[in-house]
This record gives C-alpha cells, sequence and structure tokens, in this order.
C-alpha cells in the first residue's frame, strides 16, 4: 500500500475557503481530501461532534473567524457563516 504524504495549509481567509468548497465539488478530491483528513479521528474512540470540531480546528486559523451559521454572543464579532458552503458542509456530515 502507497502512503501519501500531504500538508495541512489552514484556511485563513474567504479566498481559501471559496478554493476547498470549488474543491470539494469535485468527487475525486472530495473523496481523497475525505481519506487524508480521516487520520484526524477515530471513528472507535470519536464521536461525530468532537470530530468535528477537532476538524475545524485544523481547517481554520483561530484568526479566521467562522461558525456554523455565522451568529455570534457577542453583536461585536463578526462571523463568516459556513452554511453558505455547501460542498464544506457536505464534508463535515461525510467525514
Amino acid at each position: 500500500m502507497e502512503v501519501e504524504s500531504f500538508m495541512l495549509r489552514p484556511i485563513n481567509d474567504i479566498g481559501n475557503l471559496e478554493k476547498l468548497e470549488q474543491e470539494f465539488s469535485n468527487k475525486e478530491a472530495f473523496e481523497k481530501l475525505k481519506q487524508q483528513y480521516s487520520i484526524v479521528c477515530s471513528e472507535l474512540l470519536e464521536n461525530g461532534v468532537n470530530c468535528a470540531y477537532r476538524l475545524l480546528d485544523i481547517l481554520f486559523t483561530k484568526i479566521f473567524l467562522c461558525s456554523w451559521t455565522g451568529g455570534s454572543r457577542n453583536a461585536a464579532d463578526v462571523k463568516l457563516g459556513l452554511k453558505a458552503f455547501k460542498n464544506v458542509i457536505i464534508f463535515f456530515h461525510h467525514g
């Protein structure tokens, strides 16, 4: 079995998020990324919520604030809502 290495580059701006969204629209790229990111969580040891949060921490920098809906408890804290990025959401549901 051949092992392929890859580099994790956390998303730090809207442009990179849009690129990821586009990349996830390609079925082969989606499956390849899903396989690569599967090392982050083990189905035997993790529940889905913890895995989703871990993936968020890996996929996005702390500076690039985003949330599932774009809402925030603090009105001054503007966040980008991931719900507009359908392919990214599908990735989280399939991961």
